[in-house]
């Protein structure tokens, strides 16, 4: 998602594989010059796995390392069983 108005880009990917983490290749150079600011994911061991009153933080955001933008283009890892959102400056 761009928006203009403030001058960012979030991204949302899914990994759904249940053993590789996959490598993300995101080309922004029709925005200019951005960096990642933040990458969060929801992530985990098991994927039926939920929030309970006797487990309320068994499922989190956790911050994830955020890599320098090269030319830009930028590669993220996504976890495996990961949903995350990427924002960009």
């Amino acid at each position: 998602m761009y928006n203009q108005e403030k001058g960012f880009v979030e991204l949302f990917a899914v990994n759904y594989d249940p053993v590789e983490d996959v490598k993300l290749s995101v080309d922004l150079r029709s925005f200019g010059e951005m960096t990642l600011a933040r990458h969060t994911a929801l992530t985990g061991n098991d994927a039926f796995a939920q929030n309970t009153p006797g487990e309320p933080n068994r499922v989190k955001p956790q911050k994830m390392h955020v890599s320098e933008t090269k030319g830009g283009v930028i590669e993220v890892v996504l976890p495996r069983l990961s949903w995350n959102v990427m924002e960009f400056i």
